[in-house]
C-alpha cells in the first residue's frame, strides 16, 4: 500500500494541530512543513526507514479533513506508524471535542 487515507471530523486547522501534537507523542520528527498548503515530511529518528509525506486537505463538507500518507519514493507506507498517526489524531480531536463540550 502507498498511500494511507483517513477522514476526521474537524476543519482543516484543527487536525493539522493534531497532526503536530500525534506525531510528537509518537515520537516522529517533522523534518519540513508547509502549513498554509497542508503538507509535512516526517521522520523516526530511531527508526530511520520510516519517512513518509503527510497531506491534509478539507473533504468536501468544510468540517472534515482528509489526511493522506505517502511515502516520499512510492514505496509502501509503513503501516504501524500510519496506525499509530492516526490513532493519536483520534485521542487528540477526540480530546478537543471534551474541551469544547462537542
Amino acid at each position: 500500500m502507498n498511500k494511507y487515507e483517513k477522514r476526521f471530523p474537524c476543519e482543516k486547522a484543527i487536525a493539522l494541530n493534531a497532526v503536530y501534537d500525534a506525531l510528537d507523542a509518537i515520537g516522529l520528527h517533522i523534518d519540513s512543513a508547509n502549513s498554509g498548503r497542508g503538507t509535512l515530511i516526517v521522520s523516526s529518528q530511531t527508526t530511520p526507514e520510516i519517512s513518509f509525506r503527510i497531506g491534509l486537505s478539507p473533504s468536501i463538507s468544510a468540517e472534515e479533513t482528509t489526511v493522506e500518507v505517502f511515502c516520499p519514493d512510492g514505496a509502501a507506507v509503513d503501516r504501524g506508524a500510519a496506525d499509530a498517526l492516526s490513532e493519536e489524531m483520534t485521542a487528540v480531536t477526540r480530546t478537543a471535542d471534551k474541551k469544547e463540550g462537542r
